[in-house]
This record gives C-alpha cells, structure tokens and sequence, in this order.
C-alpha cells in the first residue's frame, strides 16, 4: 500500500493558526489540525511530540502573523508608535481570537513575552526625545504619555475581543485619539497646541520635528 504523502511542518501550524483565527482556541487540536490536512492524527503527533509542542509553534507563527498584518508598518519609530496603537484595535476587531490568545492568557506564553505592540527600547527613546520636543513638555512626561496610551489602548482592545466594547471602528479610534490629547492637556500642553494637532495622527505629527 503506497505511503500517503508527506506534510510539511509548516503546513501543520498554518493550519493550526487557520483554525485558532476562525474558531478559537479551543478548536485547535491535533484532531482538528489533521482534519484540516486531511490526513490522521500520527504525523503531526510525530512531528511536534504531542499538542504542547504544536502549540508552542503556534504561538511563534500567531505573533509573526499579528505583527506583519498589524503592527510592522516600517518607516519611522514614530509611525511605528502610532500603529501600535491603532494595530491592537484592530486585531481586536477583525480577529478577535487571535487577540485573546496572545494577549488574555489563551497561549499560556510566559507573561516575560510582553506584548507584540510595544515599540523596541532603543525606538521608545527616539519617540519620546521627538514627543517631549514637538510638544514642548519634558521627556519624562513624554514617557508617561507613551506608556498611558499604550495600556489605555490595549485595555480597550481587550475590552473589544471580549465583546464588552461594540463600537464601530471609526468611533473607537476617534475615542482613542481624543483620549490621547486629553492627556496632553493635563500634562500642560496648550489648548491651542492640541486644537492644532486634532484630526492628524501622532505620525504625521511627529514628522515634523526637526532632528
């Protein structure tokens, strides 16, 4: 009897992340997996040791999908802020399975892994030198305004996936935005100051500050 053909790895967790995005968590096994692939359960077993191993693959594949659809908008640090933002609403939205797995405990990632939205370190400190500058307030302020608007979109985001926020897309990103220039007014920045930035995103904003 001829041998079946062989599945690649990688078409096993493609299906495995198929399956987490249309059907949650819970519908990812190693059942359901070999269902998709048409075949039996013995191969992705033999491959991946077990189901903690396929989803240990499944979580790296989850991030890279998030971040490339997303949250990697190339460019400069500061659009790169700004998408940070707009990018976890969005997964909230378009898939939210896939936001509950990576970020409300479904992977069952170590909690070190932080969260795919957060700009890299080095990029954090451009931002903020950039932030304190175009708006006239101290790099201190400017870090808290950052991390503010990091937690304060993510909260929303998760209060989206859980299906507690049922705005529309539009309302939620104008809320965030207005949120954010509140903010600044309490840190100081004039109310002229910030008339003058609403309607234009952080990126654009911040393309304008001298080096």
């Amino acid at each position: 009897m001829p041998s079946s053909p062989k599945i690649k790895k990688e078409s096993m967790v493609q299906a495995a992340l198929e399956l987490l995005i249309e059907k949650g968590n819970a519908g990812v096994t190693i059942k359901t997996v070999a269902d998709r692939l048409g075949c039996s359960t013995q191969p992705i077993s033999r491959q991946f040791g077990g189901m903690g191993g396929l989803r240990q693959e499944l979580i790296r594949a989850a991030e890279r999908y998030a971040f490339e659809k997303y949250y990697d908008v190339g460019g400069s640090a500061l659009a790169a802020f700004e998408k940070s933002g707009w990018g976890a609403i969005d997964l909230a939205i378009n898939e939210p399975n896939l936001f509950r797995f990576l970020y409300m405990g479904e992977s069952g990632r170590k909690a070190e892994g932080g969260f795919l939205s957060l700009p890299k370190s080095e990029d954090s400190e451009i931002i903020r030198s950039r932030l304190a500058q175009l708006l006239e307030i101290t790099p201190q302020d400017a870090e808290r305004f950052m991390t503010t608007m990091i937690l304060y979109t993510q909260g929303v985001a998760t209060m989206i996936a859980a299906k507690i926020v049922r705005d529309d897309r539009e309302t939620i990103h104008r809320m965030v935005r207005e949120t954010g220039f509140v903010f600044l007014k309490g840190l100081g920045v004039s109310s002229e100051r910030v008339e003058a930035l609403m309607g234009r995103s952080y990126g654009e904003l911040t393309a304008h500050t001298e080096d």
